[in-house]
């Protein structure tokens, strides 16, 4: 007997959900002793990440099936998981007898290829370079089929070989370098980056890919964008007024555009206040509790927000590198309702 959440499907093709229960005679479901016809979702929750296996059956018998594999997406420090964004799809193709795979990141597909009904890679499988650019082809069938010429268990493949099996699409990639006054120049060995004020560019293809802005070695400006599209990274710092170091902000994007989440970053002997200044005066040790941004180099102190990918808020707190108790957080689901999450 099998006991799932179904989506049941009637004459209409009206949907619901519910629990019912599923008995398998003779290869075929039953549902109150009568062949089952409808939508049979199964979801499971594993240490790290979700999964959806949705089955479709006529008259008993499975016609489509579906597999969804959902990111790891961690509520601050809690180890708490959210379902959100896809990582993996797999989609059986009962007609060519394969299961078709697709990749995801952040919503980006990065991978595509099939499996055979062993999970076995079979067929030729491609890699993306955020999606659009296509930058590897690797032929599967041409690699079983070289291993089986041989009896050695780890035969070496020969570079001709490699080369019909695996075809890279080679992209031109540049670094350009500009000074304080934005004009380019090259730079030669008595280049120095620890001293360095202006800005670096990489690009791909011509598309800006990569911006690094630099005062006196100190990297106080990054944004990198998904390759003709649109933000994937930025962080922007300022010198603090109550310091000798940097404090500003890191957001980081889905590939649809909307945000996943906004930090507070802290570099170097950064302050946000008068007062976390003074408090750092009576504890130059830091011994015991230390104030935001004291001694550091890198931090990710201070308040900060995540996002699930639709734009809707799914967090906020105080601070992000404190952040293990989720009753010091304000969670919400992804229709914006308010989420209480038991802490053990």
């Amino acid at each position: 007997m099998l006991k799932l959440n179904v989506l049941h499907l009637f004459m209409a093709m009206t949907v619901f959900s519910q629990d019912i229960n599923l008995s398998m005679k003779n290869d075929k479901f039953y549902y109150k002793e009568e062949v089952y016809t409808g939508v049979v979702k199964e979801e499971k929750s594993f240490a790290r990440y979700f999964t959806d296996t949705i089955t479709t059956y006529e008259k008993g018998v499975v016609i489509a099936k579906k597999r969804l594999i959902y990111e790891d997406k961690m509520i601050g420090y809690t180890g708490k998981l959210v379902k959100d964004t896809v990582s993996g799809e797999y989609t059986w193709d009962f007609d060519n007898k394969k299961i078709k795979y697709k990749g995801y990141v952040k919503g980006m597909l990065t991978t595509e290829g099939d499996y055979n009904y062993d999970f076995k890679k079979i067929g030729v499988w491609k890699k993306y370079l955020d999606e659009v650019l296509l930058i590897e082809e690797f032929n599967h069938d041409l690699l079983n089929a070289n291993n089986r010429k041989s009896k050695e268990v780890f035969r070496k493949i020969s570079e001709d070989e490699m080369e019909k099996i695996k075809i890279t699409y080679r992209y031109e990639k540049n670094t350009e370098w500009f000074d304080s006054k934005d004009e380019r120049f090259e730079i030669d060995d008595s280049f120095d980056i620890d001293n360095f004020t202006g800005t670096m560019k990489i690009k791909i293809n011509g598309a800006l890919i990569e911006l690094y802005k630099y005062n006196e070695g100190v990297c106080y400006e990054t944004r990198i964008f998904y390759y003709k599209k649109g933000p994937k990274h930025e962080m922007v710092l300022e010198k603090n007024k109550f310091g000798s170091g940097y404090t500003g902000y890191q957001r980081d994007y889905y590939y649809n555009g909307n945000i996943e989440e906004e930090l507070t970053v802290t570099l170097g002997r950064g302050y946000t206040s008068p007062l976390e200044a003074f408090k750092s005066y009576f504890n130059p040790t830091g011994l015991g509790k230390r104030s935001v941004g004291f001694n550091e180099t890198f931090s990710y102190s201070g308040p900060f927000k995540q996002y699930y990918s639709n734009g809707q808020l799914m967090v906020e707190g105080e601070n992000y590198r404190d952040s293990q108790n989720v009753e010091d957080l304000i969670i919400y689901d992804i229709k914006g309702n308010r989420l209480y999450i038991d802490y053990e």
